[in-house]
């Protein structure tokens, strides 16, 4: 039988009725849709009627996969099922083939299934991102519950990065009543990460601060993404982090705006308030960070914003200090050769394109 893909211990299939019975054990256990929005399936038609509905092969927005499991490997496999493979979970995409969905019986978590079907599918080297109708997607994302942190650290193994948290914005089936609504206490948050084919390195871990903390932040946003480093807000600085994102495909350095374009930067990440030192949360702009005071300022370089207006800061693009910082990190962790002058000339490119 021809599969997508094949792993140590799954192979990945196309879905089709096929594997309808292990699609309803799949889909009518309250345990294996424990963090999912849709309830139970109750019967076998239930089941069949949305495998029809909604991973069918004729839609052409979807990428549907069954995680089919080796006879050898499985721990489950009975002799009346004899050399047929189990379906023990499925993978793919939804909406406009932009968004990882996935799950697996409850039977097989813990053992790392998971992370082998995700890898094989999107990760840096997965078999997504060569189909043909899916070239012009860079980057994937996956809406995961908050709470859900086994789900989360999957996504982070197959080189996915955490995003916005999105608060009390959608709810579990669990947590409905049987006329469908959901109190108001029991809206829950959801974690958006995302994943794009785009190997990466990290360089220079972290610049040392007089403050309590640091951590590593992966990001392979665009180039006008990056954040700066200004001798004005290093107080307020809870990180500082430079990262490499290397680009196997030559042509992405002649495009900065690309999300496969190789760029350094640093990162700094604000806790407080540049103006008055009070504690600071996200507002309503996707760069906004606001305090109890209502200043308004750009997270990544601690700019003033106009509270009026949804918009990052423009007015800092580039820093002699910025360029200063990349050329050191590129000078003290890439070695000599082709690949470290590409680097230098896109980040020199960088500094002229303002």
């Amino acid at each position: 039988m021809d599969y997508e893909a094949e792993t140590l211990h799954l192979y990945l299939g196309r879905l089709t009725e096929r594997y309808l019975l292990d699609f309803h054990a799949l889909w009518s256990s309250e345990e294996n849709l424990k963090w999912s929005v849709r309830p139970p399936m109750k019967t076998l038609e239930q089941s069949s009627d949305w495998m029809k509905q909604a991973f069918s092969v004729e839609n052409p927005n979807l990428d549907k996969f069954a995680i089919i499991i080796k006879p050898q490997f499985d721990a489950f496999h009975t002799e009346e099922r004899g050399t047929q493979p189990r379906m023990i979970g499925i993978c793919g995409t939804l909406g406009e083939g932009a968004e990882i969905m996935y799950m697996l019986d409850h039977h097989y978590w813990r053992k790392g299934y998971a992370t082998e079907a995700l890898n094989s599918l999107v990760g840096p080297e997965g078999t997504f991102w060569k189909f043909p109708n899916r070239k012009h997607i860079k980057t994937l994302t996956a809406h995961i519950d908050a709470d859900n942190l086994a789900s989360i650290k999957t996504i982070a193994k197959v080189g996915g990065r955490e995003g916005e948290r999105q608060v009390k914005c959608y709810s579990l089936a669990r947590d409905r009543s049987e006329d469908g609504m959901v109190p108001k206490e029991k809206l829950r948050d959801m974690s958006i990460g995302t994943a794009s084919p785009v190997p990466q390195l990290i360089l220079l871990a972290t610049v040392n601060l007089t403050l309590p903390r640091t951590e590593i932040i992966k990001h392979s946003g665009p180039s006008h993404s990056m954040a700066h480093l200004t001798p004005n807000n290093l107080e307020s600085a809870t990180s500082i982090t430079s990262l490499v994102i290397v680009s196997q495909d030559p042509e992405a350095l002649q495009h900065q705006q690309d999300n496969e374009a190789s760029v350094l930067y640093i990162l700094i990440h604000f806790t407080t308030c540049p103006n008055c030192r009070a504690p600071c949360q996200r507002a309503g702009g996707t760069n906004q960070m606001k305090c109890i005071c209502n200043h308004q300022f750009d997270y990544s370089c601690g700019h003033s914003l106009d509270p009026t207006r949804e918009a990052s800061c423009r007015k800092c693009r580039q820093y002699e200090t910025f360029i200063q910082f990349a050329d050191i990190f590129t000078e003290a962790m890439t070695p000599p050769g082709p690949e470290s002058q590409a680097r230098k000339h896109l980040i020199r490119g960088l500094k002229d394109s303002d």
